[in-house]
């Protein structure tokens, strides 16, 4: 299935099973039947990017425990455990990745067509992603680990998480008083405070006052690149 979503809302779904599209329309996707639809593990739904399907879902007033239990394979989160340094998961690209031909639909509104030929692309496009993610011994990962995650942080990010205000606020002044520390030890050894964020005072710090070894001067001072700033680690 494909779902049509705006502004965190479904505001459409598209089915395809056995060559067949269904649509549902925004006046039929009534919290009720997205309930007896998304938590029907049952029905082993597959789609393209549950994410966005999971925070829409965990919008909805009334709905049901295991809301959501109905989707079971996410070709996005599939390619991307195959092949995890890809510039794009789009599903255009995925199609010609794994020769999954887009099938000719006849009858879909033209709002629909594309939603339409998404979703009657994933059978096929699941079958090429499963195959592949059973050779790589994988099919553990996206089930455990990959698809349970998307669903915490699509409830993450749409309804937020708890925190403890205290122990962060606690946290953070341990933090400023190491830094505060570490600070006071850097102007010890140099002799004098200076602007250690300063790239121009920090090189003076570090090759005019300590003499630690250093590249090549220019117009703006000595470099304190990280590479560099790494390299002087044991120097001093």
């Amino acid at each position: 299935f494909c779902a049509k979503i705006k502004k965190g809302a479904i505001q459409g779904l598209v089915f395809c099973c056995q060559g067949k599209v269904a649509l549902l329309e925004k006046e039929a996707c009534t919290p009720e039947l997205l309930g007896r639809i998304f938590s029907n593990p049952q029905l082993c739904l597959s789609t393209h990017d549950s994410k966005p399907v999971y925070a829409a879902l965990d919008c909805l007033e009334g709905r049901p425990a295991g809301m959501g239990d109905a989707i079971q394979f996410d070709a996005m989160l599939a390619a991307y455990l195959l092949n995890p340094s890809s510039a794009s998961y789009e599903w255009k690209r995925l199609s010609e990745e794994y020769q999954v031909g887009i099938p000719a639909l006849q009858g879909v509104p033209e709002p629909w067509e594309e939603l339409a030929q998404q979703a009657a692309l994933l059978p096929g496009l699941e079958e090429k992603l499963r195959e592949q993610i059973e050779q790589n011994q994988q099919t553990a990962l996206l089930r455990d680990i990959e698809l349970p995650l998307a669903r915490v942080l699509a409830h993450m990010e749409s309804v937020g998480f708890d925190v403890d205000e205290q122990r962060i606020r606690e946290y953070g002044a341990a933090i400023e008083g190491q830094l505060v520390e570490m600070q006071r030890q850097v102007y010890e050894a140099v002799g004098y405070e200076f602007n250690i964020n300063s790239p121009k005072q920090l090189g003076e710090a570090l090759f005019d006052k300590l003499g630690l070894p250093h590249g090549k001067k220019n117009k703006s001072g000595y470099s304190t690149s990280a590479d560099v700033l790494e390299g002087l680690r044991y120097a001093h």
